[in-house]
């Protein structure tokens, strides 16, 4: 999974991450994980300062 908004000429090498998808407990009980869609993408990066979007601008 991304860890962010890559772009091609960014000069940034992409940064991606492994995620958990479900967690076993010691007695068997499985916790299954999802994660929310995607919501920032490099066309719809929001201005610095306030947001209330999940990703925000970084230099």
């Amino acid at each position: 999974m991304d860890n962010r908004a890559d772009a091609v000429g960014d000069n940034s090498a992409s940064f991606e991450r492994s995620r958990l998808a479900a967690v076993l407990s010691e007695t068997g009980a499985q916790l299954d994980v999802h994660y929310a869609p995607v919501e920032c993408t490099v066309p719809t990066l929001p201005e610095p300062g306030p947001s209330t979007k999940r990703c925000y601008p970084v230099k």
